[in-house]
C-alpha cells in the first residue's frame, strides 16, 4: 500500500509538472500570438502609410505632369503664332525692300522690321529650346508616373497577401 502511496504521489507530481509545463506553453503560444498579431499591425500601418505616400507622390506627379502638358500645349501655340507671324513678318520685310528701293526713308522703315523679324526669330528659337524641354520633362513624368503605378501594383499584391495571411490566421 506504501508503494501505491508512492506511485499515487509521483503521479500527481508528474501531473502538477505536466500541468505546470502545460500552462508555460500556453502561456509562451499566447506571448508569441500577441507578439505576431501586433507585429502584422505595425507592418499594415507602415505598408498602409507607404502606399498613402505613393498615392500622394502619384497625383503630385500626374498634376505636375498635367501642368507641363497644359505647357507644352502653350508653347505649341506660341511657336505655331509666331511662324505665323515670322511668315508675316517675311512677307512684309519682302514688300518693304522693294518699296524701299526708290525712297531712302523706307530704308530706314526696313531695316526697323529687319531687326523685329530677328528678334521674333531669337524668340520662335527660344520657344522651340523650351519645346523641346517641356517635352523631355513631360518623358519624365511619363516615365516616373509609370514607374510609380508599378510600385502601387505591386504595393496592392503585397497588401493583398497580407491581408490573405492575416485572414488565414
Amino acid at each position: 500500500m506504501l508503494d501505491l502511496n508512492d506511485r499515487l504521489a509521483d503521479a500527481e507530481r508528474h501531473q502538477e509538472s505536466l500541468e505546470e509545463k502545460h500552462k508555460h506553453a500556453r502561456d509562451a503560444l499566447e506571448h508569441y500570438r500577441t507578439a505576431s498579431k501586433e507585429q502584422r499591425e505595425q507592418e499594415q500601418r507602415r505598408h498602409e502609410h507607404q502606399v498613402h505616400a505613393l498615392q500622394t507622390e502619384l497625383k503630385q506627379a500626374q498634376l505636375a505632369f498635367s501642368l507641363k502638358q497644359e505647357e507644352l500645349t502653350r508653347l505649341n501655340k506660341e511657336a505655331a503664332a509666331l511662324a505665323t507671324e515670322l511668315g508675316s513678318v517675311k512677307q512684309a520685310l519682302h514688300l518693304e525692300r522693294e518699296a524701299s528701293r526708290n525712297q531712302a526713308k523706307k530704308v530706314e522703315q526696313l531695316q526697323a522690321v529687319e531687326a523685329q523679324a530677328a528678334v521674333l526669330e531669337v524668340q520662335l528659337a527660344d520657344s522651340r529650346t523650351r519645346l523641346a524641354e517641356a517635352g523631355e520633362t513631360a518623358a519624365r513624368a511619363d516615365i516616373a508616373s509609370d514607374e510609380l503605378r508599378r510600385q502601387i501594383s505591386a504595393l496592392e499584391v503585397e497588401l493583398s497577401a497580407a491581408k490573405s495571411a492575416i485572414a488565414l490566421e
